[in-house]
């Protein structure tokens, strides 16, 4: 219906202009044409018909150190995600110390990449900064490769640099035209996973590891990617209107379940995400309302996985993951929500103002789900651009 308003208005106005010149009035005919076109362009634009996704870019959590900021672009006019990132437009970001492409190069040393349909065929680029650690780079593969095992690789370009200590002063977007931080960004022709990597969050001395957000967050964004090809946002200004809790609070909880499965870490969700609760559970269907490090999203979509679940088995979550693959849409998905959960979503929002009366914020910590339930969990989705889990990380990737 999106797409027919535009052109009925247009309709209407010509056929009005018509009228005036068939009686003289050249004027208020060309008035009319003028205006009719004017606001037919204006409405096309209203309804998304060449915007980027207005929800398009989806943040991190922003957990760790408080640096993993993201930021909302409304839209994308860089052709840089067209599928090849060369040297013009990389110069064109303000990017001068990229890998450059090369066909041969690949990361299993001169492995040929796989065939679609008879033609030569990356599915993951990497655009890696030459400023970005090698510990870091070394940590990304693995934790790709587990990534990969689990929900599965897909046709994406993956641009990552290392911040500056002065980022402000020179421009956010020194390294990536359209915006920083780290998110997906779905506005272009391929999907990037945008990664600006905090300094602050990098192995010290003091701290091996690092922060658990340099992990997290590509987990948290590599779950979006699964969503975005799974169950395709809406377009247009109408995506601020949309179930932005449960797709936002589905990639934190998956980050903090990732990090206890894979890092021993079973205090993520406790330590950087429960202590945001506000207790305001039935207004977050807009992102003008979410919480800091989405503390009550995560917690309404862990909350709804122990409603329907048990938290010692992959039940709960795998029924946020059906959600998904039934793809809902901004007018269908509290129906979708209904037969899926077999609860309203006022339902649900009243069970959760309910327990968290009862229970405070220390409640929802003993329903976090027990380790090892990630395995247990069916990503699967016959769906455009899936390479699968036949796949290795060796298969998919292309280094620039």
């Amino acid at each position: 219906m999106d797409y027919v308003i535009p052109f009925i208005f247009l309709i209407i106005m010509v056929m009005l202009s018509y009228f005036d010149f068939s009686r003289g009035d050249h004027l208020g005919g060309t008035i009319k044409i003028i205006v009719g076109i004017s606001i037919f362009f204006a409405l096309a634009y209203l309804f998304g018909w060449w915007e980027a996704d207005v929800a398009g870019r989806f943040g991190g959590s922003g957990a760790g150190s408080g640096t993993g900021v993201s930021r909302t672009v409304v839209r994308d006019n860089v052709a840089t995600l067209g599928g090849t990132l060369g040297s013009s437009e990389i110069t064109r970001a303000g990017v001068t110390s990229w890998h450059k492409p090369t066909e041969e190069r690949s990361i299993s040393d001169q492995k040929n990449t796989h065939l679609v349909s008879g033609e030569k065929y990356e599915d993951i680029k990497l655009f890696f900064n030459d400023n970005l650690p090698k510990a870091w780079k070394t940590m990304f593969e693995n934790t790709m490769r587990k990534l990969g095992s689990l929900l599965g690789y897909y046709k994406i370009n993956v641009i990552a640099w290392l911040d500056e200590p002065n980022a402000g002063q020179q421009g956010p977007d020194k390294y990536y035209e359209n915006g920083h931080g780290q998110s997906v960004d779905n506005g272009g022709k391929v999907v990037a996973l945008v990664l600006e990597v905090p300094r602050s969050e990098q192995p010290t001395n003091e701290r091996p590891n690092g922060d658990p957000h340099r992990v997290a967050v590509i987990a948290h964004e590599y779950f979006h990617i699964w969503q975005v090809y799974v169950n395709p946002p809406p377009r247009g200004p109408r995506s601020m209107k949309w179930w932005m809790w449960i797709w936002e609070g589905a990639a934190a909880l998956f980050e903090s379940m990732y990090l206890n499965d894979y890092h021993n870490n079973p205090n993520y969700y406790k330590n950087s995400q429960n202590p945001n609760i506000t207790g305001v559970f039935n207004n977050k269907e807009v992102y003008n309302s979410k919480s800091v490090n989405y503390g009550d999203e995560t917690t309404m979509v862990l909350y709804l996985s122990y409603l329907v679940g048990n938290k010692d088995s992959g039940g709960g979550f795998q029924k946020i993951l059906d959600f998904f693959k039934k793809n809902p849409s901004i007018d269908t998905w509290k129906a979708v929500f209904n037969e899926v959960f077999d609860m309203t979503v006022e339902t649900f929002y009243g069970n959760i103002n309910t327990f968290y009366k009862e229970n405070g914020k220390e409640g929802f910590v003993a329903l976090f789900p027990a380790k090892g339930t990630l395995g247990e969990l069916d990503f699967k989705s016959t769906i455009e651009g899936f390479v699968g889990h036949s796949k290795t990380w060796e298969d998919c990737i292309y280094i620039i």
